[in-house]
Formats: C-alpha cells, sequence, structure tokens
C-alpha cells in the first residue's frame, strides 16, 4: 500500500518538472549573465631601447658596417621617417641614442650611430645634439643619403650639409639644412664617438638627446619663399622698350639688332608717385665678364652690376630680375660693354605682388600667365 503511494507521488512530480522543463529553456537570461566580461590589455611599450626606441645599434658598432655591436646580427641604418613629426610651423620630435666607444666585431662597443629620414616636400630640417657631460662627446654630420662618416668629406659622394666637432662644441650642437634645399630626399645623421668621451668605463656618458626639429621650407630657406614678376614692359621716357644691347649665339634672347649701340647706351625712366616698376635684363654668355649696368636715382636710390661678380648667368639669357624702384622718382640706367659688342639689355616692367610661383601656358590663342601659387 505504502509503495503505491510512493510510486503515485513520483509519478506526480515527474509530470510536473517535465511541463516546467520548457518554460525554463524560454526564459530569458538575467543581464549579468548576458554581458561578456572586458578583456583587460595593456599596451606594449613602444621604445624598445637604443637607439631611437628602435631596440637595436643604428647603423652597426662602426663605419656603417650594419653589423651589432659583438660583431654577430644586422643593425641596419636606423630609419626615422615614420616617427619625425611636421607640422605648420616648427615641430620637434626627441629621440634618445647610445654609444660606448671604438672597437673590435667582438668587444661589443659601438663607435657609431647612422640615421636616415625622408624629408617630405616643403621642409627643412635641425637637429640638435646634447648630452649630460662637459666634453665633445661625439662629432655629427647631416648630408644626402649614403653617408659614410662624420666628416665634411664624403668617400662615398654624398652631400654635406653641415657638420659639427664635438671638441669645439662640449655639451652639445646644432646641426641644419638651412641653404640646402632637402624637400622630398632622404637626410642622412651621422654621429660618431670622439676617442673615450662615449665610455661610462672613462668616466663619461654614453647616452644622448637627439631632437629633430623639422620647419616650412622654401627653396632651402625658412618659410614660403617668395618672388615678383614681370607683368608687361613699360617703355623708357624717350619710347624705347630697351637701353643697351646684347648678342647671343643662337636662341632669340636679345632684342636690339647689334651695332645698335654696341652696349653703350643711356635712358631714363620717370616713375609716377604710387608707382612700382622692376628692372629685367637680357643677355648674352660674355655679359657677366664684359659688360656694366649702373642706375641712379633722383630720390638716392642705386643699383649697379659689376663685370665678374657672378649675378650675370654665364649663358645667354632674358628675363632675369635685378631689383625694383617705387616713384615718385626719376632713374637713369647706364650700360657698358669694355668690348664694345653689347652684353645687356635693360627693361622695365609692372610687378605682380610678392608671389611664392609662377604658373605659365600658352594656348592656341592667346597666351595665359597666372600668380600665386
Amino acid at each position: 500500500m505504502r509503495s503505491d503511494v510512493a510510486r503515485s507521488i513520483a509519478l506526480v512530480m515527474l509530470m510536473i518538472v517535465s511541463v516546467q522543463m520548457p518554460m525554463f529553456d524560454n526564459a530569458e537570461e538575467p543581464v549579468e549573465l548576458k554581458e561578456e566580461p572586458l578583456i583587460e590589455m595593456v599596451a606594449q611599450n613602444p621604445c624598445q631601447g637604443y637607439d631611437a626606441c628602435l631596440g637595436y645599434d643604428a647603423g652597426g658598432y662602426n663605419a656603417r658596417n650594419e653589423v651589432c655591436p659583438g660583431g654577430t646580427g644586422t643593425c641596419t641604418v636606423a630609419n626615422l621617417t615614420s616617427y619625425v613629426d611636421y607640422g605648420s610651423g616648427s615641430t620637434t620630435t626627441t629621440f634618445y641614442g647610445y654609444m660606448d666607444g671604438y672597437g673590435s666585431a667582438s668587444s661589443g662597443l659601438d663607435d657609431d650611430d647612422v640615421y636616415t629620414m625622408w624629408v617630405p616636400w616643403g621642409y627643412g630640417v635641425n637637429v640638435t645634439l646634447s648630452w649630460n657631460s662637459t666634453v665633445g662627446m661625439l662629432t655629427g654630420a647631416m648630408g644626402s643619403t649614403g653617408m659614410s662618416a662624420a666628416s665634411s668629406y664624403q668617400s662615398s659622394g654624398a652631400t654635406v650639409y653641415d657638420y659639427k666637432s664635438g671638441y669645439s662644441n662640449p655639451g652639445g650642437f646644432t646641426m641644419t639644412t638651412i641653404g640646402n634645399a632637402v624637400s622630398g630626399s632622404l637626410v642622412d645623421i651621422y654621429l660618431d664617438c670622439n676617442g673615450n668621451y662615449c665610455k661610462t668605463s672613462s668616466g663619461y656618458t654614453s647616452d644622448y638627446r637627439m631632437d629633430i626639429e623639422t620647419w616650412p621650407s622654401d627653396g632651402g630657406n625658412y618659410g614660403d619663399g617668395t618672388s615678383q614678376f614681370g607683368t608687361g614692359a613699360s617703355t623708357w621716357d624717350d619710347g624705347r622698350t630697351y637701353v643697351g644691347m646684347c648678342g647671343q649665339y643662337g636662341g632669340s634672347y636679345c632684342q636690339v639688332n647689334p651695332g645698335t649701340n654696341n652696349g653703350a647706351d643711356t635712358g631714363t625712366k620717370t616713375i609716377a608717385s604710387g608707382e612700382s616698376f622692376g628692372l629685367f635684363i637680357n643677355y648674352d654668355n660674355y655679359a657677366d665678364t664684359e659688360s656694366t649696368l649702373t642706375v641712379s636715382c633722383s630720390s638716392g636710390a642705386s643699383y649697379s652690376i659689376a663685370r665678374s661678380n657672378g649675378f650675370i648667368p654665364n649663358a645667354d639669357g632674358s628675363g632675369l630680375y635685378t631689383t625694383a624702384f617705387t616713384g615718385p622718382d626719376t632713374c637713369t640706367a647706364t650700360t657698358t660693354d669694355i668690348y664694345n659688342d653689347g652684353g645687356i639689355e635693360a627693361y622695365w616692367a609692372g610687378l605682380t605682388p610678392a608671389v611664392s610661383g609662377l604658373l605659365s601656358t600658352t594656348l592656341a590663342n592667346p597666351t595665359v600667365s597666372t600668380y600665386g601659387v
């Protein structure tokens, strides 16, 4: 009897459970069970150690041999292109390096560090080296790609933009590309330890700081260089377009017929108040060594080109801008030639505003120019 009751109770419980199970399956999970736990990750430290946080010696232990200190492994020239910053003004990126003196391949010592970087269009570069001692730790040079030494002389034929001796600059120095148009080219930075002055074993520091400053540049100089261009010829007071004459061999640069004045000529230009005109010249390939131009004005302004001063190229040419004069003024120009066969033709032209470039194109008709590039 009791066993029958127990079986009945068990069967009832099984029936209840079988009815409830589908309901449990359709129940929605609690929010806390649905959320996936965040995986916490720590970014890898971007600095791998010397040199320049790349984790290897820049350029090899000596003479750009790209052999790592110790004599094994490859330590290439350190390419900083991806790490150097550029902006609308002066922008500086800081790197740190290490060297500990000249030694054999197996000594583990590092004597030279070599870096390279691609400079985009419109920029120049300064490199400042500093170290925590009062002796000339290292010598440096900057130049075109392929530098082979921290020297003003390069056996590889590379062009040196700047060179600084650490012996003459204890504590640090700055090198620059100023005066050299390096936009769109590779620039090398070559550093060389001075004797034992980078050895910690000799009581000196082995690490240095390198600040690479980039700045907007045009033609190798700071900023965006500007020029003024002629907008059309303006006559001399007597109605002529040119004073003087030149006689090129081939080409069509000179406009005055040979023998007209033999290069000995003079002319006057009256410039009204508020007007400005540029003085331009056509010239032949002997003008630099044989011809002169002098201009004197009632205001006291003046200008001159002496023989052999290097201003005029040693080739036939035209449209060479010399200088500008602003009225009210009256200016008289004189040309001479020592062989009386001409060399310089001078003429006046209106000027554009100071702009950074001139774009010209010749269409079927007419010729159109625009400025302000």
